[in-house]
């Protein structure tokens, strides 16, 4: 069956590319939003979904398949309402991406960076304790406990809002993503080294542990002194001044895009093409079984001849010819999963008692699995040949 379908691939026109060649860049564009997100649990239960009623659709469980169709809906609106933040996320990004938005100006303010300084200094006058997260390549999922989803421009009143103390989560820490704030109220791991953290309170001993291991930037805010740290690479260090604080917000941007070239784009390049075939891969064959497999054809086939209920006192000989050659019409994939045994001309031998030897072939002597039709049988008529047994014969071991 599959060569059958690889075969179709002649069949392919102009248009037939452009549809496959768009159809492939929706795929792709999905794939690279679905990794690494949690949305990818949008796309594993709609795949899932699909591959399911794919499957029983093929072995024709026709009361399962109808159960499916008809909960399609319901499946699609519970899925928007679970994941309707998640959706909204995977909407931006692709705003982003078409628009090629920068992520690092604010309209009306100076560059991220220096809104960061601007507002750390001011929690620090305030004696408000703050975390904030810049993360690196390293995905963060796995190490810190997510808080409150925000997905929220970022912004200096939004940010002294989270901190404030009145706030139920300025407890936690915030994580940027670009020019926004990913999420608040998040837990970090704590530094199983306590000599950075001496008279610290807790707040640094996190930034500490993430810093240890992942590749994010964290800046500190204590509570107590309205001191400022920075935590990288397992090592806290205190801000003297907001110039201090302005380069290494700025150091560590630069190394993170720095890290993007090299090696790390091939690798980003590699992956992309991987996901790019892929892609391709999966909607030829999408293409292949419902563009063309779907289409009404008539094929032929050898189908074999057997001659039953022949009478007490006979035996079966032979019949000629001792198959017929039987055109088929129906969707070509179902034309495609007939295999050597499905087909079989049932002949009933009765007659031959009466000294009927010449069988006409109609459509009733064939089953049909499906939709499928009979267009002709060649050839039209077959001989049947049996001759009488003794009953000696008939008793022989």
């Amino acid at each position: 069956m599959f060569l059958n379908y690889l075969a179709l691939l002649k069949e392919i026109r102009f248009p037939d590319l452009l549809d496959i060649a768009f159809s492939s860049a929706i795929i792709w564009f999905l794939f690279s939003l679905f990794r690494a997100r949690r949305t990818w649990k949008i796309g594993a239960g709609l795949i899932g979904y699909g591959v399911i009623l794919l499957i029983t659709h093929e072995l024709e469980f026709n009361l399962t398949v109808k159960i499916l169709q008809g909960l399609s809906a319901v499946v699609i609106l519970t899925i928007v309402v679970i994941y309707q933040n998640e959706i909204r996320r995977v909407v931006d990004d692709m705003f982003h991406l078409v628009f090629r938005r920068r992520t690092n100006l604010l309209p009306g303010e100076k560059s991220v960076p220096e809104m960061l300084v601007r507002v750390a200094y001011e929690l620090s006058d305030r004696r408000w304790g703050a975390l904030i997260i810049l993360p690196g390549q390293l995905a963060l999922d796995n190490i810190i406990t997510e808080g409150t989803r925000l997905d929220g421009r970022v912004s200096r009143p939004l940010l002294l809002s989270l901190f404030d103390p009145s706030s139920p989560g300025h407890d936690g820490a915030v994580v940027f993503h670009g020019d926004q704030i990913e999420c608040f109220s998040s837990r970090l791991p704590l530094t199983e080294h306590d000599d950075q953290v001496q008279e610290r309170g807790t707040r640094h001993a996190a930034a500490i542990g993430l810093s240890e291991k992942s590749d994010a930037l964290i800046l500190v805010v204590s509570e107590e002194t309205g001191n400022i740290s920075v935590a990288r690479e397992g090592v806290l260090e205190t801000i003297t001044d907001s110039q201090m604080l302005l380069n290494e917000i700025n150091a560590f941007g630069a190394d993170l895009a720095s890290r993007e070239s090299g090696r790390k784009r091939y690798q980003s390049y590699l992956r992309g093409g991987v996901r790019l075939i892929l892609s391709v891969l999966v909607t030829a064959i999408i293409w292949l079984v419902i563009v063309p497999g779907s289409a009404v054809v008539t094929m032929d086939f050898a189908v074999p001849i057997a001659v039953q209920d022949i009478p007490d006192g006979y035996a079966f000989v032979s019949v000629t010819p001792p198959e017929a050659v039987v055109s088929l019409t129906g969707e070509r994939r179902e034309l495609f999963k007939l295999k050597a045994g499905d087909l079989l001309i049932s002949l009933d031998g009765t007659l031959t008692a009466l000294g009927r030897q010449t069988y006409s072939l109609n459509n009733s002597q064939i089953m049909l699995p499906g939709t499928l039709t009979v267009e002709k049988m060649i050839p039209t008529s077959v001989k049947v040949l049996v001759e009488k047994v003794s009953v000696t014969d008939r008793i022989r071991p």
